[in-house]
């Protein structure tokens, strides 16, 4: 047995002055009253634990972010009193109910998938919710469950057992992502059309038979990547032209990209006029010329020279290119230069050479990598693969 408590939390800091606990997979299965005096936590991950019970947390007034994913939880009692929660990820558990969450009016994003809850009608007042991940869940029906949500960007429904979509989620004016694979759906429901922000559906391997039953889709002006695979109507002999006619401006059609994500790459690079190009040639030439007559000048005995790098700009290009450009000659007695003077100085016959601090590489990450920093964090409305 491990138990959260003052002992293993005196290992980890001053109790009163923690901020973050970090304490996945310890197979802790108990959680002591004595959490109590950490009441400045803001953050506890305690993913892939063995607990039971939550109840302990409550006095944790000031927790913003909470995971406790992958445990044994049947109940969530304990938190209904944490205000100031704006992310709970509580999936991969035994839950039934989400009661406990109801008064929850600061959470952004809940994660829940992989439970055993069977209906979403405990969100009303949870108007600021704008992740909502319910997928792996035995949920039939919707209802009117999506009424008051009116921030939700992200609804991940996939892996449950929904008929019928109902016309609540016409409410979600905000919504982007709708995730709605492996269900039972036979069509869309005509109010979907309101969603007029969606970006991205996913309602492959449902029951849908034909076109008809998705023609609100052609409503949707921002819709750049769906699914539809694993349906039906897939079978049809013009599937994939009846989808283009459907949804012209697709980027992304049953997990390949299309021909308009092509057509848009090149369509955003700027095209180069044949004087431009003549240009950029003709700099080119002078640039790779002025690099030899550099490289060979600097071979040269010199008895006395002083490089001085005029700008930032010029110590950045020199880097880049990999040369220095020689400066004119300077007498014996001239002054010290400052920092950026690179100086060849003769000494005993024999030169010796100051070589060039380069200017430290701006660190900066791959656009992939970017993008990531740069994305929302949970509750951001973003893909996830929470899902997939």
């Amino acid at each position: 047995m491990v138990i959260l408590d003052g002992k293993l939390i005196s290992g980890i800091g001053d109790a009163p002055a923690l901020g973050e606990l970090a304490l996945a997979r310890r197979k802790i299965d108990e959680i002591s009253d004595e959490l109590h005096s950490c009441g400045n936590l803001t953050r506890i991950d305690l993913s892939g634990n063995l607990l039971t019970s939550v109840e302990a947390l409550a006095p944790l007034k000031k927790l913003k972010w909470l995971s406790l994913s992958g445990n044994k939880l049947t109940s969530l009692k304990g938190l209904e009193g944490l205000k100031n929660l704006s992310v709970l990820n509580c999936s991969k558990n035994e839950l039934t109910s989400t009661e406990m969450l109801a008064k929850l009016r600061e959470l952004r994003a809940l994660i829940l998938n992989d439970n055993q809850i069977t209906s979403i009608g405990a969100f009303d007042e949870l108007v600021n919710l704008d992740t909502l991940v319910l997928s792996q869940n035995p949920i039939s029906s919707l209802g009117t469950s999506l009424t008051r949500l009116t921030s939700l960007k992200k609804l991940s429904l996939s892996h449950c057992e929904i008929k019928d979509l109902g016309s609540s989620i016409s409410n979600c004016l905000l919504l982007e992502e709708l995730r709605l694979a492996h269900n039972h759906l036979k069509k869309l429901p005509k109010e979907l059309g309101l969603n007029s922000r969606l970006r991205i559906i996913d309602v492959g391997h449902n029951s849908i038979k034909t076109f008809k039953c998705v023609k609100v889709l052609k409503q949707l002006q921002s819709l750049a990547n769906l699914s539809l695979r694993g349906n039906p109507l897939c079978d049809e002999a013009n599937y994939p032209d009846d989808v283009k006619s459907l949804v012209p401006d697709l980027q992304v059609f049953d997990g390949r990209p299309t021909d308009n994500k092509q057509r848009t790459k090149h369509r955003n690079k700027p095209k180069q006029t044949t004087e431009q190009r003549a240009i950029r040639q003709q700099k080119e030439t002078v640039a790779a010329s002025v690099k030899d007559d550099s490289r060979d000048e600097l071979t040269e005995a010199k008895p006395f020279i002083e490089l001085v790098a005029s700008s930032a700009d010029a110590v950045s290009a020199a880097a880049k290119d990999n040369t220095e450009k020689p400066r004119e000659k300077k007498r014996k007695d001239a002054p010290k230069q400052d920092s950026k003077v690179v100086s060849i100085i003769e000494g005993g016959g024999r030169e010796t050479r100051k070589k060039p601090k380069k200017p430290k590489a701006e660190l900066t990450a791959p656009s992939s990598l970017a993008n990531a920093l740069e994305a929302p964090d949970i509750g951001g409305g973003g893909v996830s693969s929470w899902d997939s």
